[in-house]
């Protein structure tokens, strides 16, 4: 009986540190994601600074 209980207990706490691992990995995860978000926009805004300041310099040259 007594060994039994320590198998339940160890059991139990390999599925909570399973548990904690898949909660870090998932926001690791979601961090990664806002930052590669951040990127995109700033790309997306250098890119569209890119165009504009194009077609300024066009509609002045023409």
């Amino acid at each position: 009986k007594g060994i039994n209980t320590t198998k339940k207990c160890k059991r139990k706490q390999t599925m909570t540190t399973v548990t904690n691992q898949r909660t870090r990995n998932a926001g690791d995860q979601i961090q990664q994601a806002s930052k590669t978000e951040q990127q995109v926009q700033r790309t997306v805004e250098e890119y569209y600074q890119t165009a504009s300041r194009a077609s300024t310099t066009s509609k002045t040259s023409s």
